[in-house]
């Protein structure tokens, strides 16, 4: 294990091998900020100086000769835990390609293949799509075993679900159906092996199942059912009470602005800074990397503006019929309502100042 002396502490290399290490721009870039400014990050360790995260800034420390570094001492971690916040605070850190992320999970899969597709998501920060295809091709090659059930993030043994092709490969094995009729379906989607699986499993012969699948799409599909004439129109009043023209029933008939305003209040009464920003501060005590004046600064900034975005719909919620041109449908006679600029209806404060000036 590699051990860094920096003063009179001696810090232990955890996980040296979980990401790549550092390119030559990279390394340079860190050593310039360190010599410049020191080491600002601090280093991430357990209770026995093991380091979690700041490797790298150690071994620079040591190679410029400082006596002392930023620590944050993290106390009472599992093994796992120190693992998964391992690799969450270097894979958040660092711009990994498609293709370094995929080997992040290669290794993690071989470490412990008996974790779900979700957890190592979780630890390496990518999709669990990205996990179950890179597992895949691992069970293909036999780098890891085919398990029957994974263990979640909750500790608990759930069964694998088995794919559709390996359904079919091993009803192939058995006899069960043709070998030409397995290698016809290998050469097609992940959609076709299911749907084959599925009139299989419902009593379907696997010749019948291959005509199935052959019918052009949607010939199985009922025919849909003929439409309703639409209901008489009634009477659409606007809030002032004047007859609202066909042209803009659309307007104030449709719910949708109303219904949009009702969600971002409910969101707005979710947002409340302060209570974060107290468990902000308290977890600064702990993680040291924490932009507290940041947080607190977007925080409110978030909140402001959706104050502002809400106040905006509510000003221009339709209320009435533009009063100066009844709402004429200016595109039709080519005239532009000054009042209204062309719309034919109006909010209600610029209802109420259309109406005084009429008056």
């Amino acid at each position: 294990m590699e051990v860094i002396q920096i003063g009179k502490r001696k810090f232990k290399i955890l996980f040296p091998d979980l990401l790549r290490p550092l390119t030559d721009r990279e390394q340079t870039d860190l050593r310039k900020s360190i010599r410049k400014r020191g080491v600002v990050v601090p280093v991430i360790v357990d209770d026995g100086d093991g380091v979690i995260d700041g490797a790298n800034r150690l071994r620079i420390a040591k190679e410029l000769d400082l006596s002392n570094v930023p620590t944050t001492v993290l106390a009472h971690l599992t093994d796992d835990e120190r693992k998964a916040l391992a690799l969450s605070l270097n894979t958040d850190r660092r711009h990994l390609t498609q293709e370094e992320k995929r080997e992040a999970v290669a290794q993690a899969l071989k470490a412990e293949p008996e974790k779900s597709n979700r957890q190592v998501a979780a630890e390496v920060g990518v999709d669990h799509k990205t996990v179950a295809a890179v597992r895949a091709e691992q069970e293909s090659t036999g780098e890891i075993p085919q398990l029957d059930e994974t263990v979640g993030a909750d500790g608990k043994a759930r069964p694998v679900k088995p794919k559709p092709i390996d359904t079919i490969r091993a009803w192939a094995a058995d006899g069960l159906i043709g070998k030409r009729a397995a290698a016809e379906l290998e050469s097609l989607g992940t959609s076709a092996h299911k749907r084959f699986v599925q009139l299989i499993n419902k009593g379907t012969s696997p010749a019948d199942a291959l005509k199935e699948m052959s019918r052009e799409p949607g010939d199985d599909r009922p025919h849909p059912p003929p439409r309703k004439p639409p209901a008489p129109k009634g009477e659409l009043r606007d809030k002032a009470g004047n007859v609202v023209p066909d042209h803009l029933r659309d307007v104030f008939a449709d719910p949708g602005l109303g219904t949009l305003i009702g969600e971002l209040e409910q969101v707005e009464a979710m947002i409340r800074p302060q209570p974060w920003l107290d468990r902000a501060a308290k977890l600064c005590d702990h993680y040291g990397f924490l932009l507290i004046d940041k947080f607190k600064e977007h925080a409110w900034e978030t909140l402001h503006r959706l104050q502002l975005a809400l106040e905006a719909l509510r000003a221009g919620v339709p209320h009435a019929v533009c009063p100066k041109c009844k709402g004429t449908d200016s595109q039709a006679n080519g005239k532009t309502c000054r009042g209204c600029r062309g719309y034919g209806f109006v909010p209600e404060t610029r209802y109420a100042e259309l109406t005084e000036d009429a008056a």
